[in-house]
């Protein structure tokens, strides 16, 4: 039937030789028409013509779509990497009140974005250092430092970390630098007054704790290391009378065991006659320190009974 199909046979560019050396001729479908009406010839016109391609647009600069049928559909977009600032803020958040694990993904979170983030550096060494991980928690604190040199909060911490490694002279002079920037930063006086008092330095102990309380009248702990600084210094009713602030720090602000509701302290009157009920309330140590007091007390006629550990109850 290929006398029903045209082709222009006078273009010599078509005319090949075929494999027995014949003639043969190449036919470029998109140049063969055939008469309208002829469905056979039609059908093998379209036979010759090969489907068309993916609609696509290829080429330096260009782009390309994928039609349903065409290949695997395109991957979804990776999301978008965490803004660093949002983290910190987030994580700092989480930091202040009490959800450690949190405050730790989102430090992590903001320094996977920003690696050298000074600050998310700095509190998750401090967050480390909560946690006893101090050979993780060192670099972190000390790295974010030179980035944060105007800081007071930084060069606190940092004395928290000496305190903490018991480099107790460096420790006082982080704090000396913390308040040089920032002279009414109370917590920071505090910690100076409580390493100068742990370097055998009361007076300078004093000094700094008195600072704190000026700064702050109500800071407990201030008060508290004041009361330990003035019972070192020999002040022993000053130094009782401060101490009893320690009521009001942690650990000891706990609501009294219900055993003991309504019960009065004793503030040194007369007991002859009497029951006196003592607590142990910190470490062994002290407990065994100081319940020989009650020996002198029972000389006196005073019942006295004594609350203390289990590990210590055949011992007292």
């Amino acid at each position: 039937r290929h006398e029903r199909i045209n082709r222009h046979d006078d273009d010599p560019a078509e005319r090949q030789v075929d494999e027995r050396g014949e003639p043969a001729w190449a036919v470029d479908p998109k140049r063969l028409h055939c008469d309208a009406g002829d469905r056979e010839a039609a059908a093998l016109l379209a036979s010759l013509r090969p489907p068309p391609p993916p609609a696509a647009a290829f080429g330096t600069g260009g782009s390309f779509s994928i039609r349903a049928g065409w290949g695997a559909p395109a991957p979804p977009a990776p999301p978008p990497p965490p803004d660093p600032e949002q983290a910190f803020r987030a994580a700092m958040a989480a930091h202040q009140q009490g959800r450690l694990d949190e405050a730790e993904a989102g430090y992590r979170r903001a320094l996977s974005a920003a690696p050298l983030h000074p600050l998310a550096r700095h509190y998750l060494g401090v967050l480390r250092m909560q946690r006893g991980a101090l050979e993780e928690a060192a670099p972190l604190i000390e790295g974010s430092l030179m980035a944060l040199q105007g800081v007071p909060d930084a060069h606190s911490n940092l004395g928290l970390l000496r305190r903490a490694q018991g480099r107790l002279e460096e420790a006082v002079a982080a704090y000396e630098r913390a308040v040089a920037l920032a002279p009414d930063y109370a917590p920071a006086w505090n910690n100076l007054g409580l390493d100068a008092l742990a370097l055998a330095d009361p007076r300078r102990a004093l000094a700094a704790c008195e600072r704190a309380i000026a700064l702050r009248p109500d800071f407990a702990e201030a008060h508290w290391n004041r009361g330990l600084a003035l019972l070192t210094a020999g002040r022993i009713e000053e130094g009782l009378a401060e101490y009893e602030w320690r009521w009001r720090c942690d650990p000891f602000a706990t609501p009294a065991p219900q055993a003991l509701a309504g019960v009065p302290e004793w503030r040194g009157e007369d007991l002859a006659g009497r029951t006196l009920l003592v607590r142990a309330e910190q470490g062994a140590g002290d407990t065994i320190q100081f319940i020989r007091y009650a020996a002198a007390l029972a000389r006196q006629g005073v019942r006295v009974l004594a609350w203390v550990p289990p590990a210590l109850a055949a011992l007292v």
